[in-house]
């Protein structure tokens, strides 16, 4: 045991971590408005992302102009309904319609075209979709249902046999005693808060964080789960009020996303090249939020958090972090201001350095 504490010690004194801003960018607006983004990927010098508003994506090169829009609204080949979800894995490009049920699956030619290649029959309200390889999928969400009636916030899907590994229960996700107690919690604090959550893997297991809860759970190989997190005095944890509910019930959004504004929001978690876990979360500041990011080994001991940037977004929904684990970069997707345009969206990026 001594050994161990030793090793971890000496880890802990070598290891360094540095993030680094590389680029800023606006996307423009002049050509096509973009409504409504709720994710995006970074790759080949180009920025992909997906507005539900327009169910379209929209194809941004690295300076920011428009190149294109793919899809359209509908439900006919290359049309979306209610596109939520959005991945890319080498000439691969994932978008999630979850009216429609489906996952749909293109590639990317090195030309930039987007061509149909596949799509999958699934039914689960899911935020999170990253390719462990070719033929694997890690899938985060809720109300994924086996036949044993228990719901499920962290799985794997074969796309190739079509077949899903469950991991995660979700009572156990959101640390309650029991199916019947997670089920309060959905209905009476998830869905009045935030239902985003998030998970990575990494080295064979599993990190998970839901958006309105400031701790990080691990499943390890053998399935054992530990939780850990370090408060931060910068973390303002969300409470549920009458007022917030109210809002809920008569549809008013505007008036809950003004209530939760007080309040800090997860808003990613990342593992990093060298294995080391990344916790993004938001917290309201002056004119805006500021973002900060705590960074734990494997093990959860936490090792440093520092902020990262300031934006002008007034909600934890107009900040979407995307992480490319080949490179080692954090992109940022913001809600800004910019003179004539009232609202606008901004690309931010960082490089990760690690020794």
């Amino acid at each position: 045991m001594k050994k161990v504490l030793l090793i971890l010690i000496f880890l802990k004194i070598l290891y360094s971590f540095e993030v680094v801003k590389k680029w800023e960018v606006f996307l423009s607006q002049k050509k096509v408005v973009l409504k409504e983004p709720v994710a995006f990927v970074v790759k080949e010098r180009r920025i992909y992302v997906l507005d539900i508003r327009a169910a379209d994506i929209k194809i941004y090169d690295n300076t920011g102009e428009l190149l294109r829009t793919f899809g359209r609204k509908g439900q006919g080949p290359n049309e979306f309904l209610n596109p939520i979800a959005l991945s890319s894995w080498r000439e691969f490009l994932l978008i999630y319609d979850f009216k429609r049920g489906k996952i749909f699956l293109y590639k990317i030619s090195p030309e930039g075209e987007i061509k149909f290649y596949r799509s999958y029959i699934f039914q689960a309200f899911a935020f999170i979709f990253k390719f462990l390889n070719s033929q694997e999928l890690l899938i985060s969400g809720h109300s994924m249902t086996r036949k044993n009636g228990k719901t499920y916030s962290v799985f794997i899907f074969n796309l190739v046999k079509g077949t899903y590994e469950y991991l995660l229960p979700s009572f156990v996700a959101y640390g309650v005693k029991n199916e019947r107690e997670y089920e309060k919690k959905f209905l009476n604090e998830l869905v009045v808060l935030s239902p985003e959550n998030y998970a990575d893997y990494c080295g064979g297991e599993i990190y998970f964080a839901s958006a309105a809860d400031f701790h990080i759970l691990k499943r390890d190989k053998k399935g054992r789960v530990k939780y850990f997190g370090r408060k931060s005095a910068k973390f303002y944890t969300p409470l549920v009020t009458k007022e917030m509910k109210k809002a809920v019930w008569r549809r008013q959004d505007a008036k809950l996303a003004e209530l939760l504004s007080k309040f800090s929001f997860v808003e990613g978690l990342f593992c990093t090249k060298k294995g080391m876990i990344s916790l993004i979360f938001s917290s309201p500041a002056e004119e805006g939020r500021d973002v900060y990011i705590q960074i734990y080994n494997g093990e959860g001991e936490f090792l440093k958090e520092y902020k990262l940037m300031h934006t002008e977004a007034e909600t934890e929904s107009e900040i979407l972090a995307y992480f490319s684990q080949k490179e080692n970069k954090l992109f940022f997707l913001t809600a800004e201001t910019a003179a004539g345009f009232g609202v606008n969206f901004k690309i931010t990026g960082f490089k990760i350095r690690e020794e």
